[in-house]
């Protein structure tokens, strides 16, 4: 095998599993939030005691750990855009020169981008993140002060 039809092959394969594992990272954290479970570990969180971090919300020991791992946005989605335009790259080579294994990888490639472009993979432009955890702070505010009113009130 040469050179030429073995690195088209990588590069989609390579550009497949980091889509499919972003992708995998964005739904695995969704579902865990929405049982508000930390989007990272999956343990429960307490309403004083969430973090954001990239669109998930954590626990205080995910958010430590994960701190240093922070990426900005822009530079997500410049690297998100990079493997995809790599793996868009190898399939048009594939598709140029007619590879047998070209109608296996194009619609799987070109599947998983557009499932994960649905799904959110790629971070929005807006800092929608901070409204939702000052969101999250009012509430525990409203909460804790109407659980003092009621201690307070006379029976």
């Amino acid at each position: 095998m040469s050179l030429t039809l073995v690195v088209p092959r990588l590069a989609v394969s390579a550009a497949s599993l980091l889509t499919g594992a972003v992708l995998g990272f964005v739904v695995r954290a969704r579902r865990l939030n929405g049982g508000d479970l930390c989007g990272v570990c999956g343990t429960l969180l307490p309403l004083e005691h969430r973090f954001r971090f990239h669109g998930r919300t954590v626990c205080a020991n995910c958010a430590r750990r994960t701190r240093y791992i922070a990426m900005p946005r822009v530079l997500r989605v410049i690297v998100l855009l990079l493997v995809w335009g790599i793996g868009l790259a190898a399939v048009v080579d594939m598709l140029v020169t007619h590879d047998p294994e070209a109608p296996l990888w194009a619609p799987l490639f070109v599947g998983l981008v557009i499932i994960a472009l649905l799904v959110g993979a790629v971070p929005a432009p807006t800092p929608s993140d901070d409204q939702t955890a000052s969101t999250l702070r009012r509430l525990h505010a409203l909460r804790t002060d109407s659980a003092r009113r009621r201690s307070t009130e006379p029976q």
